[in-house]
């Protein structure tokens, strides 16, 4: 189905996705996180496997301050936009609600 490694990385994981959606248009969205060992950071991944297409692509690869992103919803409305949402952490402690678009 999708054998992904993070960019610029001969080490990375890319977890199973934790979420799941098609848009009005019919392509197919899964996000998930994913970290590598040289950046030590974790990932915030958004991949899209657009209608007429072969091969998913990475939509959005975000890592905010604090390096500990984690996706855990995802939705579409009727004008094909997709929305996920998560959380993220922060080495003293606070949690952030994010979500992107």
């Amino acid at each position: 189905m999708d054998d992904y490694v993070l960019p610029g990385s001969s080490y990375g994981y890319f977890i199973t996705g934790t979420a799941f959606v098609a848009d009005s248009n019919g392509n197919l969205f899964t996000s998930s996180w994913g970290w590598t060992s040289q950046q030590g950071v974790e990932h915030w991944i958004v991949r899209e496997y657009p209608v007429g297409t072969t091969t998913w692509t990475t939509v959005d690869d975000f890592v905010g301050p604090g390096g500990a992103e984690y996706p855990s919803a995802m939705a579409a409305n009727a004008a094909g936009n997709v929305f996920v949402g998560g959380w993220e952490t922060e080495s003293n402690g606070d949690h952030w609600l994010i979500r992107r678009k």
